[in-house]
């Protein structure tokens, strides 16, 4: 079942992003970004102090309410990036390295559906 999930993931990202965001967010560690987002999915409170809320807001906005999806976050200089998946209604995390993924080393998020 989760090889299923993980072919409609790589389909997905291989079609390309629809939007990417430049944001001034850097993070020590993902797991404070997935923290935020358990958060927000469960009481709509975003508890980040960053120029980049409106954005944040909006995506997570979106990762709760569109299904089949991938978030990818880029935090600057880190050597993984962070997949925030919902696949079939059901939310995958995954870390994978950031081979060639920006090379500017600025963060981002790209939304790919």
């Amino acid at each position: 079942m989760m090889a299923l999930k993980f072919q409609k993931i790589k389909q997905i990202l291989n079609q390309g992003c629809n939007v990417v965001y430049r944001l001034k967010l850097e993070v020590d560690a993902y797991k404070s970004v997935i923290d935020v987002w358990k958060t927000y999915k469960r009481v709509n409170t975003l508890g980040i102090v960053t120029s980049d809320r409106r954005i944040i807001k909006e995506i997570f906005d979106f990762h709760k309410t569109i299904n089949d999806h991938v978030i990818l976050y880029f935090s600057s200089k880190k050597e993984n990036c962070l997949l925030m998946c919902k696949i079939n209604n059901e939310y995958i995390n995954l870390l994978v390295p950031a081979v060639e993924i920006n090379q500017d080393q600025k963060s981002f998020a790209a939304v790919y559906c």
